[in-house]
């Protein structure tokens, strides 16, 4: 039969579905602007409401009332709607001051209550942004009371699917026997159809056709090698992406009434919604909402999956923040809801790092769920479900469905089929996950997603389907663990690699943000123990904004500038205030004494500045607590200032005492600089020789003591490249690059800002048209690493700038900081795997290291590497334009560090280094008996160098302290961790603060075996 008939046949039973129609009453309208989530500036006055009326403008609110008829029909043969068509646009329907249902293209009926039947009803919608972004006018073709004939209706389904499916299916060399059977039931239906027919004559011959059908598909025999998909009703909401926060709010209120309507309407209908975020949103502004969603939760229809507070990018983030999202889900879900996901849903999220699965693992989070692993640009993902392995060896299972519609799916015939087909474990493992719903902009899953799916529960010829929820589906998948293929290590994007750049101010106040936030902690744990009563709210709220603003398309720099100019703007104001705050209610009165705090867990020599008056400063050199001088200088400011900069010995996780005095300074001798015929400028120290060259680069590091360069070519080398333009330039960048530098003609300046015995300063002024560099790089006389602090005013488009280290090194692996550990990548490219990986993550340092010697990159705000064979290189900034075509404009603080040192990067403490290089010591200016009884004490030190106490916090009950380690060599073994007091009880617990086990502890110590890259956590009450 000709697919053009059965499309007609098809349609004309839709336009026999609507019984009647009647307009509702006059309606009024205004225009507004929308200020923030319940705060809006009116443009206009209300008038009246036309079928002419054009809708224009960020808001619209339309009112009226709803005179309901007084017969409600909601039984199997008729329902009655709301039917209200304004396209193009998002809105919320508000009945009685009850946000009631979301209003989209995509769902123009509204359903009515039984009760409202024969009432007077106040009405309301609150009409917002639009789908189409290139769209801005429409009109209100229509609001009225329309009544549906389910029966008609439902024929309708069955044929329009049996359409689909042979128009998209049928064609298939493996489904023509399918398609001929089809197509006899189909005309045997509709022998006797006859739409020309009114009443209930039209409702016989319909419910007759319908039934031939049926009868016709069930007695299709199509084998047992069908597969099962798995059809999971979602909504994915991107928090912030080509709109900002305060419309997510929005989203929500549109998003989530729709779906609490459909699970009025089907009762088998389920949802698995993500991000307790938006549920935050959804009770602080939709709280009638949110008490029907815990309903819904309590029958086991709303599924929260997660469990993270976001969805969160998962490259740039710290292992502690991925932490931190998950206790701030898990507990909101806890506390509200008495739920707790073991689904990490995150599918839109640009990469993962490769200790996540034990962070999941270790949270209570079994099963992991992504898909854009699919967007790769060369080589294919081989996996749809797995067990994916972490650096310590924790598994968790993953799948990674290949669906058409990505994570927003429809349950048509075509794409259940190509499910199927894509599937690449096809005859092993043969139940897909298929989230469906409109999403990223959210709406979530219509009326017709739910009807299309009972429809095509046992189709022949398709795979069967299940509607359920997400847990279920991997309680199934659970059941072949021990045959799923293994992946190991980080999950990595091919096309997405440009989102470790992007918007590089963003990841430079992240990255301060998240050491700050848990320095405050520590500080504000040792100051509790000194009688101190910290205002740990302050903390918890700016965790929460933090958390907030690492969402996948805010914090990899993929969203529109508003986002980044206003929401990040203010979050990071609050998220600075909260802690200026919270450490301003712990700092005493000042006084002569100097305290400097150490927030890291390992004893540290640091170079500390602080500005005084120059009166108490001249003359005078810093002394210890002993009364010792220590090495000292002293440079005047102007307006009565000085800033005092002296080496100080610091107690691991506390604060060592210093003071001005009038002793003999500690003698000492600055580096021997010389500047050659060429402009370049050579320091030398004790260790090293470090020649500039006269465009700022270190043409040789000479290290004495191993008696070899560290270089192999000019190093700090600053290159500019073409970058795009692309269509996706803020997320993407594709290795065509190294193909097409920029020659800069660099107006250079050298200059010897500083050398005193505590270190020289070369400084660096280097310029181009759309481009100025200002770097001081700083050489030690008693240390090996070489700090470029750098400023770089940037105004390029469609260019990448990256520095690069090329070592005398030989190695196959290259060592790259990642949350919680280190993670080895080739340095050879061999496979297209590792030429595919030419910019890949790391956190605070990459390192290329053979036998006996190697150096190190260590960086405060930059995420995105590369080792090319020997060279070792960073990508500063990039000038891209899509979304934002002001990303990255104007003034940025950069700093890196080249760290040569004999042995590899275990040897070298490399890690170490990195978590100094981020952290400088803090100091406060004292009384003289400030802290008597913890100056110079360690709240907590590990015995063994490989173990970094990375958080000590408050327990989120309140009851004890929570301090967490990691192992960050790759080593097992045995350690102890040694406390500032004896405490009445310690427990082993997850990183959600559970599961508590009984600890070793003698006396104020804590005993413990590790694994490599394990991560520790204890429960320490006091």
């Amino acid at each position: 039969m000709d697919n053009q008939m059965v499309y007609a046949i098809a349609q004309s039973l839709r336009d026999h579905t609507q019984v009647s129609y009647t307009p509702a009453g006059q309606m009024e309208y205004r225009a507004a602007k929308y200020i923030a989530p319940e705060k809006y500036e009116f443009l206009s006055d209300y008038a009246p409401l036309t079928s002419s009326t054009v809708i224009t403008g960020d808001t619209i609110f339309i009112k009226g009332t709803l005179s309901v008829p007084d017969e409600i029909l909601s039984g199997p043969d008729y329902r009655d709607y709301l039917r209200i068509d304004i396209p193009h646009r998002e809105g919320i329907v508000i009945i009685n001051g009850e946000p009631y249902h979301g209003l989209d293209d995509n769902r123009s009926r509204i359903p009515l209550r039984e009760e409202w039947a024969g009432k007077t009803l106040d009405f309301e919608v609150i009409v917002f942004g639009t789908r189409d972004r290139h769209r801005n006018r429409t009109f209100v073709n229509g609001i009225g009371f329309e009544r549906i004939d389910l029966k008609i209706e439902s024929c309708y389904y069955l044929y329009i699917i049996a359409n689909d499916f042979m128009r998209t299916c049928g064609s298939e060399p493996d489904n023509m026997h399918i398609r001929v059977r089809v197509n006899a039931a189909i005309e045997n239906a509709v022998k006797d159809l006859d739409l020309d027919l009114e009443g209930e004559a039209l409702r016989a011959s319909v419910a007759l056709a319908e039934k031939r059908l049926l009868d016709g598909l069930a007695e299709i025999d199509d084998g047992d090698v069908r597969g099962l998909i798995s059809l999971i009703g979602h909504t994915h909401i991107d928090v912030a992406w080509l709109w900002q926060l305060k419309d997510t709010v929005r989203k929500c209120g549109h998003s989530f009434t729709n779906m609490l309507r459909l699970m009025d309407e089907f009762p088998d209908f389920t949802f698995s919604c993500s991000q307790l975020q938006l549920m935050d949103y959804t009770k602080q502004y939709y709280p009638a909402v949110f008490e029907q969603i815990k309903e819904r939760i309590r029958d086991g229809r709303w599924e929260c999956v997660g469990p993270m507070w976001v969805e969160s990018d998962c490259n740039v983030v710290s292992g502690e923040s991925l932490v931190r999202q998950l206790i701030y889900g898990i507990n909101f879900a806890e506390k509200e809801f008495g739920t707790h996901s073991h689904v990490a849903w995150l599918p839109d999220t640009f990469g993962f790092q490769p200790n996540m699965p034990q962070i999941l693992k270790k949270s209570g989070t079994d099963y992991f769920y992504t898909y854009k692993l699919h967007w790769q640009h060369q080589n294919r993902f081989p996996y749809g479900m797995f067990r994916w392995e972490g650096l310590d060896g924790s598994e968790i299972i993953s799948s990674v469905a290949y669906n058409p519609g990505c994570y927003n799916g429809n349950p048509t015939p075509d794409q259940l089929r190509e499910a199927k087909n894509r599937n690449l474990q096809n005859g092993e493992f043969d139940n897909v996950i298929f989230p469906y719903g409109h999403g990223d902009g959210g709406g979530g899953p219509t009326r017709e997603m739910i009807e299309y799916a009972h429809r095509l529960r046992d189709f022949p010829g398709l795979p069967r389907t299940r509607m359920e929820r997400a847990d279920e589906y991997f309680a199934r998948l659970e059941t072949q663990r021990d045959k799923l293929p293994k992946w190991y290590g980080e999950l990595y994007i091919e096309t997405h690699r440009g989102t470790l750049t992007t918007q590089g101010k963003i990841k430079r106040n992240n990255r301060t943000a998240e050491i700050g936030y848990q320095n405050a902690e520590k500080l504000g744990v040792l100051a509790s123990l000194m009688g101190a009563d910290p205002d740990w709210k302050l903390l918890s709220e700016g965790w929460k904004k933090i958390l907030l603003l690492q969402f996948h398309d805010i914090l990899p720099g993929s969203s529109i500038n508003p986002v980044y100019s206003e929401d990040c703007k203010e979050g990071y104001e609050f998220i600075f205030s909260n802690l200026e705050k919270f450490t301003n209610g712990l700092k005493p009165a000042s006084g002569e004494s100097f305290a400097v705090y150490n927030f890291l867990s390992w004893n540290r020599d640091a170079l500390v500045s602080v500005e005084t008056d120059a009166s108490a400063a001249c003359g005078k050199t810093v002394v210890g607590a002993d009364g010792k001088a220590v090495p000292t200088s002293v440079e005047c400011l102007g307006n009565g200032k000085a800033r005092v900069t002296f080496k100080a010995e610091l107690p691991a996780l506390g604060f060592a005492k210093f003071s001005l005095a009038s002793e003999a300074a500690v003698s000492g001798k600055a580096s021997k600089v010389s500047t050659a015929g060429d402009g370049s400028v050579t320091v030398e120290t004790d260790g090293f020789v470090v020649t500039v060259d006269a465009l700022g680069r270190l043409s040789s590091v000479y290290d004495k003591a191993q008696k070899r360069d560290a270089v192999s070519a000019p190093a700090n080398d600053i290159r500019l490249f073409r970058d795009g333009p692309q269509s996706e330039d803020a997320w993407n960048i594709y290795d065509i690059y190294k193909e097409r530098p920029v020659s800069c003609d660099w107006r250079v300046e050298l200059s010897v800002k500083e050398n005193s015995p505590l270190r020289t300063v070369v400084h660096v002024s280097k310029k181009i048209e759309k481009c100025a560099i200002e770097q001081d790089i700083c050489i030690y006389p008693d240390s090996p690493i070489i700090d470029f602090r750098t400023h770089i005013d940037w105004t390029e488009r469609h260019k990448v700038m990256r520095v690069y280290f090329p070592a005398n090194v030989k190695s196959q692996f290259a060592a790259y900081e990642v949350g919680f550990g280190t993670f080895l990548r080739p340095a050879k490219q061999n496979t297209s795997f590792d030429k595919s990986r030419f910019e890949v993550n790391a956190h605070k340092f990459a390192d290329l290291s053979e036998g006996d010697y190697g150096v190190s990159l260590l960086n405060d705000c930059k995420y995105a590497h590369s080792c090319d064979d020997n060279v070792i290189g960073l990508t500063l900034l990039r000038g891209t334009t899509h979304p934002d075509p002001l990303a990255d404009l104007g003034g940025h603080e950069i700093n890196y560090a080249f760290y040569p040192h004999a042995g590899d990067w275990r040897t070298a403490g490399t890690p170490r280094r990195g978590h100094e290089f981020n952290n400088n010591p803090v100091v406060w200016s004292v009384a003289d008996d400030f802290g008597a009884d913890m100056a110079g004490k360690s709240l907590a030190v590990c015995s063994s160098e490989n173990i970094i106490i990375d958080t000590v916090k408050p327990a989120e009950d309140g009851n004890g302290i929570i301090i967490r380690a990691y192992e960050c060599n790759g080593c097992r073994g045995n350690a102890d961790i040694s406390l500032a007091f004896a405490p009445e009880k310690v427990s082993s617990v997850d990183l959600v603060e559970g599961s508590a086990q009984p600890a070793n502890v003698n006396g104020s110590s804590i005993s413990f075996a590790y694994g490599p890259y394990e991560i520790i956590t204890f429960r320490v009450e006091k």
